[in-house]
């Protein structure tokens, strides 16, 4: 889950800390009032693409950081950061950050620790699913829609599917 967002010289934003309650989360107000932007910011964050037009005129840079919580059950997010060799607590917060220069430089960070672009993206995908009044293509995706149902199954068939997913990775490792 989504626990804070901090925005700093992205589009029309100069400074912005968001705190979000758990529970539902609604982004409301007039058209123009910036509900789109703190989504790109998010967006941008996970991985997503840039261009020099989201610094905020004046500025240098951008940076955004996103910090989670994510569900304690989401194997396959500690198996991606454990494959990554990023240092995770499930029972602390997963912190990620993004900064751009106006060249088009980004530096990247998961917990601390360096990273690339990529390496956002694969990691924002198995925390936050961002949909548009028209964008579904995710419900498509044959493994998300195996993770729908494999949660949809309850608690025993996630430990289940943890430790499957476990030996498989052991498995693989003893071929190589």
């Amino acid at each position: 889950m989504l626990r804070e967002i901090q925005v700093r010289d992205f589009a029309l934003i100069e400074n912005l800390h968001l705190v979000w309650d758990s529970g539902l989360n609604i982004l409301t107000g007039e058209t123009g009032a910036g509900k789109s932007i703190i989504i790109d910011a998010l967006g941008l964050v996970l991985g997503g693409r840039f261009s020099a037009e989201m610094i905020r005129t004046g500025a240098e840079a951008c940076y955004i950081e996103a910090i989670f919580e994510p569900d304690e059950h989401n194997h396959q997010l500690m198996g991606v950061l454990s494959q990554l060799g990023i240092a995770y607590d499930p029972a602390e917060s997963l912190i990620m950050a993004r900064e751009v220069g106006r060249a088009g430089k980004s530096r990247c960070r998961i917990n601390g620790q360096t990273v690339n672009v990529s390496t956002l993206a694969e990691v924002g995908a198995l925390l936050v699913d961002i949909h548009g009044q028209h964008d579904h293509q995710s419900l498509i995706s044959p493994d998300k829609q195996v993770d729908i149902l494999d949660h949809f199954g309850g608690e025993a068939l996630l430990t289940l599917r943890a430790t499957v997913s476990r030996q498989y990775h052991q498995l693989a490792a003893l071929k190589t």
